[in-house]
């Protein structure tokens, strides 16, 4: 997708959207509501919440997980944190964030691919299959969190915009909404304990979520600032259910 697609896709995002109450919402329902956002501002728990209020109302709703270093993707992350650990950058729950010894173009493509082409099945069968027979889709984490998850695994913050990230961003269907939960570095501390990510990691991907926030026309919620089910009301009356 060139930079004059995606500038024209973001455009027609925005405009699915209308103010009704203060409130921002889509125009019409989505079939697919994408949620993105850094671990510990509350994707699952929303995404959780959404799908169970959907249900309730008579909506066929599945909800999803799909995130980078799947299958073989996952076998190499296993290899380097036993032959190679001193090459492995860790999160609070012990999961492979980067491999220092991905550098040049070549290693970083070659990555960039095994990491894509690890995720494909997942989302044809966790996504699309669903979504073609009549379900509504929600995906606490999909396509852009794994640009995000991958641009810091490979140590490249313009990857975001790399022929092969514009590539996986088609895989996101047509009639999609987008939710951006942000909270602070400090926030998710207290939420996450011990298990919290490197606070560079975090900034890193905050930054990469914003940035999308603006192109795909996201509601942005700080949670930090909303409790639980205000930021659930501000969800569902955004996707306009």
């Amino acid at each position: 997708m060139s930079s004059e697609e995606w500038d024209n896709e973001a455009a027609e995002n925005i405009s699915r959207r209308i103010s009704y109450g203060g409130i921002e919402r889509c125009r019409i329902m989505p079939s697919f509501i994408h949620f993105f956002g850094a671990d510990g501002t509350g994707k699952t728990t929303q995404g959780q919440m959404l799908v169970g209020r959907m249900r309730k109302n008579g909506i066929d709703a599945k909800l999803v997980r799909i995130r980078s270093g799947r299958t073989f993707a996952s076998i190499l992350y296993s290899f380097f944190r036993k032959v190679a650990p001193s090459l492995v950058v860790l999160g609070g729950d012990k999961r492979v964030l980067r491999i220092r010894s991905i550098r040049g173009r070549f290693g970083r493509t070659t990555w960039s691919l095994i990491e894509f082409g690890s995720m494909l099945p997942w989302l044809i069968r966790g996504v699309f299959v669903p979504i073609g027979r009549g379900k509504t889709v929600v995906a606490e984490r999909y396509i852009i969190d794994a640009i995000a998850t991958i641009a810091f695994m490979i140590d490249d913050p313009s990857w975001e915009k790399s022929y092969l990230a514009r590539v996986m961003l088609d895989f996101i269907p047509r009639n999609s909404a987008f939710i951006h939960l942000d909270a602070s570095y400090g926030t998710i501390a207290s939420r996450k304990g011990l298990t919290v990510d490197p606070r560079g990691y975090l900034e890193f991907q905050r930054g990469t979520y914003l940035r999308f926030a603006k192109a795909t026309g996201a509601i942005t919620i700080d949670t930090a600032k909303h409790s639980l089910l205000e930021t659930h009301k501000l969800i569902y009356g955004f996707v306009n259910l």
